[in-house]
């Protein structure tokens, strides 16, 4: 009984607890809150105006030429959406829905699309693209595009006045950038002023600095093209062609272009900023306007991938560069395009795949034929070569990334909890009652990241203060190939575009450009994988200048009235270099050293020194040679006959002397040779000076002597002076008084200044030339005294020109003085004219014709008449000579001197009756 009763007592329990949970009302569900985001994409690229008249209504405009690009742009939206409304990680109650809008490439048709997208206008043509992604039926919260400048422009001006947020995924136009006109407009591409930036670097790297603009009439091709033009200038690039180009070129833009090539026929660069349609009707035409024209191409990202250009065989498109932004698949999206297909029920509204089809596969999806649907089934969107071309584009990629940023933008809404909101007093926007103005401060706060496959992570996604998502820019490469039997191969940095079957085109990544937060960007580029083609250049680099850069030992100059890449080059003046190419000033060679030939190179000065193997040298010491034989010929001929009476009457003590000095004088030149120092310096001036001081000392002595001897008016009172001047003594004494009063001189001069050696680098450019530096006022004092008594030698020698003392030798004496004096009036000034070997070898060269001229005149006569007619050498031939000429008291010393005693016991009065 009592087991009976805890069964029955558990049962009632049981049954009470089930009672209450099963009458217990159940909890709230929170709702779904659906975020409408509005795609604008340019799904046809251009418009067919059908009705202008203004008679019907407006003009009606209808799109036409569909852009599979875009098209693939938007589905990356949709697949976008899908993955996030199946990632509970991202969004909890938040579902986003798409409303995709075709803006026709058109800045009216943009404005209405967006107009339509707020709800702001009836809207009887929107498409449904069925997908697992929800359809829109509210306004729009968010832009995702549009892709040109242009109509991001429009669309901004208009948007902001709602607040309502863009993020485009293309519209790459710096002016964009000014957060003051646009507040509302972000993107995830940087501006173009990055892409500018590597475009000019790019063309920099190769040396090129002569190239052509093309850029599109509209704010893309204008600001891109402005920010491309000072970042050239920057670079030193000339813009040898500079033409802005409409959409759609007419006849008179495309003469002009054709023009300012014809006039730049050097030009082999061409850089494009153009909508790749606008490129192809101007290549097309290009191609035969300008026949056997082939140029390099640098591409904007626009067209650098575009296999509407690269499937044309255009002879005028030679080498291709391009710069592309760095761009990542889209994880599962190419799986993704695979399964669209028109004749599935779930994609049967989108007319456009359904244009698609038709289109490219020749079937008509009207056709109930069973026959023909089966048929058009078969066909896979991936079957398309322009579809595997553009299914790795960059654009694909930041439009998954748009989106993405308004998901996680929205995942912040919803997580925000107050007082830690970006509204007013840290507010939070309610998810239930969101409004567009305040997603704005949650977009500029946004950060995420994302992985791009199992290989891929990419880093963290944010917008800069202007909006802006930071990439970097690869730089790719078209090649040229034979056709690849079996189909067309790709590689991770290669993809693939047919074009005709025997020259495909491969993209091939060659380069890097990298953007740092700084703004500043660097550019690496393997040039080894670049094939030039073999009929530009014989496959080598175009030069791209319009002058080559001056090689070095020039530098440029420009020419007058040119842009500064065309310039001439000039030799450097001499003593300067350049030793690298393209410079505009040359380097002065440093101190002691010289330019080459070339003006290439400074090499050491050579030392100007009268050294002893130089040709000239030897002749000169040969002569001094002689010199010293010859005068001590002389002086062995005076001795051997030292009692004849020429050589009694010569003053057998002065020429004796006279020679010894001469011998001196020949010998002094060899101080001249070789390198001076400071010792030889000293010894050169003041052996140089002594010795002319005693010579001239000797001769003044000799010629006052004759002087005395004979009666001139001059002396008829002077009986005491005449007979002290005829004292051999009194001669000596007066000759080392004249003698003294030098070498006083000299030895103060080499006591308080003496010479030093200095070396003068700057007196010439190939010389270094070693000088004895002197002190000007101390050699004008000892030469000076040297000239005083020249001089006065040769004013009295002339007053005693007649006097046949000797056989007249004070003719010979005035002869000598007029020669001496001559010589140093002529030597001096080219002594301080030259420099270096030369000022030695003058010295020289006056020396020994000095001393050659004494010996000459003084000697060689007198020797002649000694050796070769002894009847002249006789006392009474002597005095047979001077008594032809009238003098006054003639005494027998002009026979014999005072060391010859039989002279002496027969000296007597010669009165000369006048």
């Amino acid at each position: 009984m009592a087991f009976v009763l805890v069964h029955v007592t558990f049962l009632l329990v049981f049954c009470s607890l089930m009672f209450s949970v099963l009458c217990k009302e159940p909890s709230a569900i929170p709702p779904t809150i659906r975020v409408k985001l509005c795609g604008l994409f340019s799904i046809h690229y251009q418009v067919q105006i059908d009705d202008m008249s203004w008679t019907e209504g407006p003009a009606r405009e209808r799109c036409d030429g569909y852009h599979m690009i875009s098209y693939l742009r938007a589905r990356a939206m949709i697949y976008a959406i899908d993955e996030i409304n199946h990632d509970t990680d991202i969004l909890g109650d938040i579902k986003l829905e798409y409303d995709i809008r075709d803006i026709c490439n058109w800045k009216s048709s943009a404005l209405r699309a967006a107009t339509q997208c707020l709800g702001l206008e009836y809207d009887e043509e929107a498409i449904s693209l069925n997908s697992d992604a929800f359809i829109a039926n509210q306004s729009a919260l968010l832009f995702i595009g549009p892709d040109t400048s242009a109509s991001a422009q429009t669309v901004a001006d208009y948007a902001q006045n709602f607040g309502v947020p863009l993020i485009s995924y293309s519209a790459t136009s710096a002016l964009l950038s000014d957060r003051k006109a646009y507040r509302t407009f972000f993107r995830t591409v940087p501006s173009d002023f990055h892409q500018a930036a590597a475009v000019a670097e790019l063309i920099a790297s190769f040396g090129w600095n002569w190239v052509g603009l093309i850029a599109l009439d509209n704010a893309y091709g204008r600001s891109i093209a402005l920010d491309f033009r000072r970042r050239a200038t920057q670079l030193g690039i000339c813009i040898a062609v500079d033409e802005l180009v409409s959409l759609e070129v007419d006849e008179e833009g495309m003469q002009r272009l054709v023009d300012a090539f014809n006039q730049n026929p050097i030009l082999e660069v061409v850089v494009a900023f153009t909508y790749t349609q606008t490129l192809s009707s101007i290549l097309e035409q290009a191609n035969t306007r300008l026949p056997g024209r082939k140029m390099t191409w640098i591409a904007s990202e626009i067209w650098a991938t575009s296999t509407l250009i690269s499937s044309q065989n255009y002879t005028i498109l030679g080498n291709v560069l391009g710069v592309v932004l760095q761009t990542h698949e889209i994880p599962g999206y190419v799986n993704y395009l695979s399964t669209l297909n028109p004749t599935n029920p779930k994609f049967e509204n989108d007319t456009w795949l359904r244009e698609i089809w038709e289109t490219n596969f020749n079937c008509d999806l009207s056709d109930e034929n069973k026959t023909a649907a089966k048929l058009c089934a078969s066909h896979e969107l991936m079957d398309l070569e322009s579809v595997r071309g553009y299914s790795r584009s960059f654009t694909l990629y930041h439009v998954y990334l748009a989106v993405y940023a308004a998901a996680y933008t929205l995942r912040s809404v919803e997580r925000c909890r107050e007082p830690g909101g970006l509204l007013a007093d840290g507010m939070c926007p309610d998810p239930n009652n969101l409004e567009s103005w305040q997603l704005i401060n949650y977009l500029k706060a946004v950060n995420f990241t994302k992985h791009a496959g199992s290989k891929d992570t990419l880093p963290y996604h944010t917008f800069n203060e202007n909006g802006e998502m930071a990439a970097n820019f690869c730089i790719i490469h078209w090649k040229r190939e034979a056709a690849v039997s079996g189909g067309v191969t790709a590689s991770d940095n290669v993809t693939t575009a047919a074009t005709s079957a025997e020259r495909p085109i491969r993209f091939t990544e060659i380069g890097r450009y990298d953007v740092y937060p700084n703004g500043e960007g660097v550019l690496s580029i393997d040039t080894t994988q670049i094939n030039w083609h073999q009929d530009i250049n014989n496959g080598q680099a175009p030069e791209g200048v319009c002058r080559a850069p001056c090689q070095p030992g020039f530098v440029k100059v420009s020419r007058e009235g040119s842009l500064p890449c065309c310039f001439d080059c000039e030799a450097c003046p001499v003593g300067s270099i350049t030793n690298q190419t393209g410079r505009t000033l040359c380097n002065q060679c440093p101190e002691g050293t010289w330019s080459n030939e070339n003006r290439t190179e400074c090499i050491p000065k050579m030392t100007d020194v009268l050294v002893w193997h130089n040709p000239v040298a030897i002749v000169c010491l040969v002569l001094c040679g002689i010199g010293v034989v010859c005068t001590l010929v002389s002086l062995g001929v005076f001795i051997h006959h030292h009692d004849t009476a020429v050589v009694r009457a010569s003053n057998r003590p002065l020429s004796y002397c006279l020679l010894c000095l001469l011998m001196l004088g020949f010998v002094e030149p060899v101080l001249y040779v070789g390198m001076p120092t400071n010792w030889s310096c000293n010894f050169r001036i003041a052996l140089h000076s002594v010795l002319n001081a005693a010579i001239l000392a000797l001769f003044l002595v000799k010629t006052r002597r004759i002087l005395a001897v004979f009666d001139t008016s001059s002396w008829r009172n002077a009986s005491i002076i005449k007979r002290v001047l005829r004292n051999t003594s009194a001669q000596v004494v007066f000759f080392i008084f004249l003698w003294i009063i030098q070498g006083a001189m000299v030895t103060a001069y080499l006591s308080l200044a003496p010479s030093e050696v200095r070396f003068e680098y700057n007196l010439s450019t190939t010389k270094i030339y070693i000088v004895c530096e002197s002190n000007l006022y101390c050699f004008i004092v000892m030469y000076s005294y040297i000239a005083l008594i020249a001089i006065v030698c040769f004013v009295l020698s002339f007053r005693a020109r007649k006097i046949p003392e000797n056989f007249h030798e004070t003719r010979y004496i005035t002869v000598t003085m007029l020669f001496y004096i001559v010589i140093w009036i002529v030597s001096l000034p080219l002594y301080f004219s030259v420099n270096g070997s030369l000022q030695s070898l003058l010295q020289m060269i006056t020396t020994w014709l000095s001393n050659a001229m004494i010996l000459g005149f003084m000697f060689v006569p007198k020797c002649y008449i000694i050796l070769q007619k002894p009847e002249d050498n006789t006392a009474s031939a002597v005095r047979r000579k001077a008594s032809q000429f009238p003098v006054g008291e003639f005494q027998s010393t002009l026979a014999s001197n005072n060391d010859v005693t039989h002279y002496k016991t027969r000296s007597r009065t010669v009165t000369t009756a006048h």
